[in-house]
């Protein structure tokens, strides 16, 4: 759906030229964000656009050959960048701003800035070709030259915004709920407007113009209030109780007509409650009962709540039976399967180690698995990733337990170890690494807690093993077993293509948002006012056509 590309033009002083361009009914061009600081969040983010300077303009071939390149009525120079991306459009494909491409232009070297001489001057002449040319389309499409709709014209995603709070920044190559809830976020570009807006400020350049990259706009805490008051918010996405406890309230306060989903990522006093079941420690009992009562509250506070599995769903909704659930599960893009069995060697575990399930999985499994695992499979590596590793994990290091720490790119591990082995002995939720494994075609072997809520079958899509010796026995027939290895990877790997890949969750998230009503009783003024313009040119064309 997309025709042409443009970057972000800096000046050699470093300040903005252009982020992307927009048209007004006139036919005069402004350069979005001109002379102002390109770091600023507003211009970080891909926007679909009127058009894009050719200083840097990425277009498909088929589609300039089928448009005849560039039109000669422009020559010698103006307007012809423009009237490519408008022919573009006309064709039903999207223009397309990309700030994470950044150029340098040297703004007039080639043809001065005087209008009145040289090349420059064909700028006002190539406009009125311009307007004859594109007449039906300015009047229908474009808006009166007004600094109050110069934001209005630089995103042409008319759609309402949805806001999205989450604890902190998305760190998606760290932890899966990041992932998840990236995906979630991307999902959401192709209906809506989604804003991220992190409950603490941290400073993680690099991770915000990952969510530019993808087309979704991030400002601070701050800013939320201002964005609800605007007017054009349909909905609001809490990512987690702590988070909901803290916004909920003064969301409502502020406009009680805007929609309110609580994504709860796991039930949080479940895994608690388990953790308090398995240690005794009386600390998670107190903790658990604190957060179900919060959790318990959000949920019924709630427009909707979204579950991440349907064992999870069933918990919660005991607690709160008039709640309106919906399953929104972890997403994972298929990816290549890599080596063959017989090109694999080595056990793989990768998780984050802030997450105490991670770490006691680890440690179980380094003190009563490997030691009895080495004796049947001699000579088995045990590669051990993850973050935040504490000193007690790294101790681990050794010939046979390779101990990497956080690690940018895990495709390769995915791709050449034989079997991922997820020894979890309590939790809640669907766990991401898991998904992940099997998106690669890797074999699981977990417990039945690490393979909850995924709908994954022991002996078909992974074997699944709660005792010590039954687990032992599970993951040496995986990682010895050709036939085994390579049905478990094929099942898996379809498991995945059926139930969780981008395109199966955000129909599952279109259904559920939609059910939550079209717009509500009240319209929103912003997007009104928008209509009402483009409106009024509908009926001026008209009237000048009779």
């Amino acid at each position: 759906s997309i025709g042409a590309v443009g970057s972000m033009l800096i000046y050699p002083d470093g300040r903005l030229q252009e982020a992307g361009g927009g048209v007004w009914i006139d036919g005069t061009a402004f350069n979005y964000g001109h002379r102002q600081d390109p770091e600023d969040r507003k211009f970080n983010y891909r926007r679909e656009v009127d058009y894009c300077s050719a200083s840097s303009l990425l277009v498909r071939k088929d589609l300039f050959e089928r448009l005849g390149g560039f039109d000669a009525r422009y020559a010698p120079a103006y307007y012809e960048d423009t009237d490519l991306c408008f022919g573009i459009r006309s064709l039903g494909f999207k223009v397309m701003y990309q700030p994470m491409s950044r150029v340098i232009h040297y703004e007039g070297i080639t043809a001065g800035t005087d209008i009145n001489a040289g090349f420059k001057r064909y700028q006002e002449i190539n406009r009125h070709q311009f307007v004859e040319k594109w007449k039906e389309t300015l009047r229908h499409e474009h808006l009166e030259n007004d600094p109050d709709n110069v934001e209005i014209v630089a995103n042409r995603r008319r759609g309402p915004r949805i806001l999205v709070f989450d604890k902190e920044m998305l760190m998606p190559d760290r932890d899966s709920g990041s992932l998840r809830m990236q995906l979630i976020l991307k999902s959401l570009t192709r209906r809506w407007r989604p804003v991220f807006i992190p409950l603490y400020a941290s400073n993680a350049p690099k991770y915000e113009k990952l969510l530019g990259k993808d087309g979704i706009e991030v400002v601070e805490l701050a800013d939320y209030k201002r964005l609800i008051k605007e007017g054009d918010v349909y909905a609001v996405i809490l990512s987690r109780a702590a988070v909901a406890d803290a916004l909920l309230p003064t969301i409502r306060k502020l406009d009680h007509s805007i929609k309110i989903i609580f994504d709860t990522v796991d039930v949080h006093f479940l895994r608690l409650e388990r953790e308090y079941e398995l240690t005794g420690n009386e600390e998670y009992a107190e903790e658990a009962m604190l957060l179900k009562k919060q959790e318990t509250h959000m949920a019924r506070l709630s427009d909707q709540v979204w579950c991440v599995t349907e064992d999870d769903k069933k918990v919660l909704e005991r607690e709160a039976p008039g709640a309106n659930f919906e399953i929104i599960p972890n997403i994972h893009a298929l990816h290549g399967r890599g080596k063959s069995f017989a090109e694999r060697e080595g056990l793989l575990f990768i998780g984050n180690f802030n997450h105490r399930p991670n770490n006691d999985a680890v440690h179980f499994f380094m003190k009563e698995i490997l030691p009895r695992l080495k004796e049947r499979i001699p000579g088995v590596k045990f590669h051990l990733v993850g973050s935040n590793m504490s000193d007690e994990v790294t101790k681990y290091n050794s010939e046979d337990v390779v101990v990497m720490g956080y690690v940018p790119d895990v495709a390769p591990l995915f791709h050449s170890c034989r079997v991922f082995v997820s020894p979890l002995r309590y939790g809640g939720g669907m766990k991401g690494k898991i998904g992940q494994a099997i998106s690669y075609g890797l074999p699981v072997v977990t417990t039945a807690i690490g393979a909850e809520g995924m709908g994954l079958r022991h002996n078909h899509e992974a074997l699944i093993a709660d005792e010590t010796e039954n687990f032992i026995e599970a993951v040496c027939q995986a990682y010895t077993d050709a036939q085994l290895w390579q049905r478990l990877a094929d099942n898996g790997y379809r498991h995945i293509q059926d139930s969780y890949t981008p395109r199966v969750v955000e129909e599952k998230i279109r259904v559920a948002i939609e059910q939550l009503g079209k717009r509500g009783e009240k319209r929103d003024k912003h997007l009104e006012t928008i209509e009402n313009q483009v409106f009024s040119n509908e009926v001026k064309a008209d009237s000048a056509t009779n």
